[in-house]
């Protein structure tokens, strides 16, 4: 599941890129200190706080996150926090692309 919305600040974490950029937010590429000293390549999923995403659909997501937690296919959340300006999501990293590179892949019409 995902858990609740961070009392304490994620731990500091460095961008690496953009993979993705939407409607609401952005998802970014970071590196994380692992507990072993090395470092942990995740998703951060970033959503601004205005009128198309409010806490409803935040809360809405965390719930969703934790309906699928530990089935296959599904993105499982590693961290979330919210803030006055924005909502979190920490998650693994998905290789293959995007969903919609897959999609066009697979639907030549959706191009």
């Amino acid at each position: 599941s995902c858990p609740a919305p961070a009392s304490e600040p994620l731990p500091p974490y460095t961008i690496v890129k953009q993979l993705g950029k939407g409607a609401f937010g952005v998802v970014n590429l970071i590196e994380v200190a692992a507990p072993d000293g090395g470092v942990r390549q995740l998703a951060l999923k970033q959503i601004r706080n205005d009128e198309g995403y409010t806490s409803e659909s935040y809360a809405a997501e965390a719930a969703a996150f934790s309906a699928v937690k530990g089935a296959p296919f599904f993105m499982q959340c590693v961290a979330s926090a919210a803030t006055p300006k924005e909502f979190k999501f920490i998650m693994p990293v998905a290789s293959g692309g995007t969903l919609e590179s897959l999609l066009v892949s697979l639907c030549s019409w959706i191009a």
